[in-house]
């Protein structure tokens, strides 16, 4: 039991009684019986040490002026001297620096800060976490804002990142990241730096206490757009204050008795899932869940991400090493880190910076057993089995969908059943009607999308359609006619590798069925294009749950989505 809830069962230590009444770290036995002036003698006999605690329990519990089973008060002198005699030749050894002196009487202080919030400040408080991202080449332009408004007990009432307007052309990226468009608990909001003011402003007056990583650059950044702080006190120990400002770093520091981190360091330590850091939103989140995973000792904290997203502490380390199969390591890693930067500017590009009036087609062309190893160049071996496409808009309008089956090159006689979007159309083999109406639909859009775009590219020419005017995208170019891959959205937004169709549509919580027919991968690459792009709760011609592949609602989906709410980003 380390906090107010009462469990049936329970186990209490006197450590943390002792810390909780003296406002300090729990100390051994003999000290605790000295501080309570509790008389003792011949500890570290299991009998004796089982009463002396059981003595320490009821002093610190009922405050009696004798404990049951006390022994003489005479020892008391006694144990004054033997206790003294061995802080004497303790004191022989070299003391501690100044500067440990000082940082242990700041964990202390920090310390009882914790326990202030926890015991001291009623439940009905309310707390807003901050976030505020600023351009890394100028900290006066301001890009990002990100707050949440939550109670102790883990009720969140309000949770927003909002972009500014103004300075959307500011990019950072070279010394930290950019992930302004990576929120993984909403949707963005983009709003011009006047209405944030008010509206912040707003919510600040209606919360007792503003909690913060580094929390001082914030606080100097909303002075900077000119909001009152001056109600607000700096909370650095066990005083309470009606309105307050917390900073988690002096919690984690209170909480370790260690100096404090960076916010990364204190979700590894506290075994907290994380992604997509420095995006103001997230940042606000995360930041939250480390406040409520120390005030409140929580196993699982509100939003929590799936476990898949906790990282290892020893992962950490062993990329520090200096060893030259480690120092390879790093490179990949920062080589593929700047690779997922740059879909992830990607993402960024389709997302603000093509219009909605611009057309886009998800296509998929199988061959006979989709064989990987079809010599592409070489036209006259090229059987296609399966043609399916979409045309839709940013929006999610959807104008077009088909499947065609050719019955020739196909091995799968149930594939015009397993279409869930229509009807399949079946021809003996593919035929000049049905390129003409191919090509004629791709002269008509301005950007091909699809899983694997490459290979859908080379088979359309191989269909002697001319798709050159088509530039594969994969930084945040624009370019007017382009070709989009699905897998290179999934890396950007995820920061990690691609796995396969049925991985990504379970990551992004798409339902699925019936994958490996072209009509409905078509459909599904669409789904994923714009469920990244437009991070919407719902996508056109979404299937109903019941069909989410291998979902098992009792373990699977336990197993995979242990969070309280998704995302992100």
């Amino acid at each position: 039991m380390k906090d107010s809830k009462i469990p049936k069962f329970g186990i209490i230590d006197t450590m943390d009684l002792y810390s909780g009444k003296f406002y300090t770290q729990g100390v051994s036995l003999e000290k605790c019986l000295l501080k309570l002036k509790i008389p003792y003698d011949k500890l570290h006999n299991g009998g004796n040490d089982t009463i002396f605690t059981m003595q320490v329990f009821m002093k610190i519990i009922n405050n009696p002026k004798k404990v049951p089973l006390q022994l003489s008060k005479k020892l008391l002198k006694q144990n004054n001297e033997q206790f003294k005699s061995g802080k004497d030749k303790l004191s022989q050894q070299p003391s501690k620096s100044k500067k440990q002196k000082e940082e242990g009487i700041q964990y202390k202080d920090f310390i009882k800060l914790i326990h202030t919030i926890k015991f001291n400040i009623g439940n009905n408080k309310s707390y807003l976490c901050l976030d505020i991202e600023a351009y890394e080449q100028n900290q006066s332009i301001l890009t990002e804002f990100g707050w949440c408004i939550f109670k102790k007990n883990g009720t969140i009432t309000k949770k927003k990142h909002v972009i500014v307007k103004e300075n959307m052309n500011y990019h950072n990226g070279k010394k930290v990241p950019d992930h302004r468009n990576n929120y993984l608990f909403g949707e963005s909001e983009i709003q011009e730096l006047k209405d944030i003011e008010k509206e912040l402003k707003k919510d600040i007056e209606s919360v007792n206490y503003i909690v913060g990583q580094g929390i001082n650059n914030d606080i100097r950044y909303l002075k900077y757009i000119h909001v009152n702080m001056d109600k607000f006190v700096s909370m650095r120990n066990s005083k309470v204050h009606k309105f307050g400002i917390i900073d988690t770093m002096d919690l984690y520091s209170g909480y370790f008795n260690v100096q404090a981190v960076s916010l990364e360091k204190s979700l590894l330590k506290l075994k907290i899932p994380y992604d997509k850091l420095h995006n103001g939103g997230n940042d606000s989140v995360f930041t939250m869940q480390v406040f409520l995973k120390i005030i409140c000792n929580l196993e699982k904290v509100p939003l929590q991400l799936p476990k898949e997203f906790l990282k290892e502490e020893k992962e950490e380390e062993m990329i520090k090493e200096n060893s030259s199969e480690n120092s390879i390591l790093k490179n990949k890693v920062k080589e593929e880190s700047e690779i997922y930067e740059e879909y992830s500017k990607l993402i960024s590009t389709i997302r603000h910076n093509i219009s909605e009036n611009k057309l886009f087609m998800s296509i998929s062309i199988r061959t006979p057993n989709n064989d990987n190893n079809t010599d592409l160049d070489d036209k006259e071996s090229i059987k296609i089995s399966e043609l399916g496409w979409c045309i839709f808009e940013k929006d999610g309008s959807v104008t077009k969908k088909k499947h065609i089956l050719f019955k020739k090159y196909s091995t799968n006689q149930n594939v015009p059943d397993a279409y869930l979007f229509g009807t399949t159309e079946t021809e003996e083999e593919i035929s000049n009607d049905v390129i003409e109406e191919l090509k004629k639909d791709i002269e008509g859009i301005n950007y091909l999308i699809g899983q694997g775009i490459e290979r859908s590219l080379h088979l359309l020419k191989s269909m002697t359609i001319n798709v050159n005017k088509y530039v594969i995208m994969k930084t945040p170019k624009i370019h007017k006619y382009g070709a989009i891959d699905t897998i290179d959205l999934y890396s950007g937004q995820f920061s990690t590798k691609f796995k396969s169709l049925s991985e990504s549509m379970k990551k992004l919580q798409l339902p699925c069925d019936n994958l490996n027919n072209s009509g409905n991968d078509t459909i599904f690459a669409m789904q994923i294009f714009l469920r990244i792009i437009n991070n919407s709760k719902k996508v056109p011609l979404q299937l109903k749950k019941p069909k989410m592949k291998d979902e098992n609602p009792d373990e699977e989906m336990k197993k995979e989505l242990d969070q309280a709410d998704l995302l992100k980003n």
